[in-house]
């Protein structure tokens, strides 16, 4: 069993293996109650007036707290943009 996650882990594409592990480390930091979303959002008064440049970068790592749905639509969605299947369907000429 462990050895079908890492295989499946690791034949996600690299920069969408990234995001994903990113973002689940950001959804679990919130489940636990450690920081909540609102520490997360972008606000741009704080980041430039107070320095919290980390809002730049969170506010996209953030979707809800942890579960299946964040894997499913941050592997599925993600691994098809960064192999460009979706930008081929996308912009296919008739």
């Amino acid at each position: 069993m462990v050895n079908q996650i890492q295989t499946w882990y690791l034949s996600i594409p690299l920069i969408t293996r990234m995001y994903l592990t990113l973002s689940l480390i950001t959804s679990l930091i919130v489940t636990f109650d450690l920081l909540t979303p609102f520490h997360l959002y972008l606000n741009l008064e704080k980041v430039l007036k107070e320095y919290e440049f980390w809002r730049i970068i969170t506010c996209f790592l953030y979707f809800d707290k942890f579960g299946i749905n964040l894997i499913f639509y941050v592997s599925t969605f993600f691994s098809l943009i960064e192999i460009g299947i979706f930008f081929v369907h996308l912009f296919a000429e008739a």
